[in-house]
């Protein structure tokens, strides 16, 4: 996944940036949709807190992304891995080996 634009403030003008860009990506039937990641911790938050990305409301920055709305098998298997994550780290990453050798059984069949 690669950064589309970086460094986008977190206030009223960086989210109407992000509701022009969408609503341009909705008028154009794009095949894409835009992810928001929240980059820089406000003051007083440790990023240690949010190993993925910081919450919205915690970060200053924002950083925005053009992804398939379809979502690639790396999408997935983030997502997945993510879900299991609260778990403790070694379950999300047994999750993701489990369905990584799933979808390999599909494709040998």
């Amino acid at each position: 996944m690669n950064e589309m634009i970086g460094k986008v403030p977190n206030n009223d003008d960086g989210m109407e940036i992000v509701t022009m860009l969408r609503r341009m990506l909705k008028a154009s039937d794009s095949k894409y949709r835009l992810r928001l990641r929240g980059r820089k911790p406000k003051q007083g938050v440790r990023s240690k807190d949010h190993p993925y990305s910081l919450p919205l409301d915690k970060a200053d920055v924002l950083a925005l992304y053009l992804v398939n709305k379809e979502g690639g098998w790396g999408d997935q298997f983030y997502e997945n891995f993510k879900r299991g994550y609260g778990q403790g780290f070694r379950a999300g990453e047994l999750r993701t080996i489990a369905r990584i050798r799933g979808a390999l059984t599909k494709v040998e069949n």
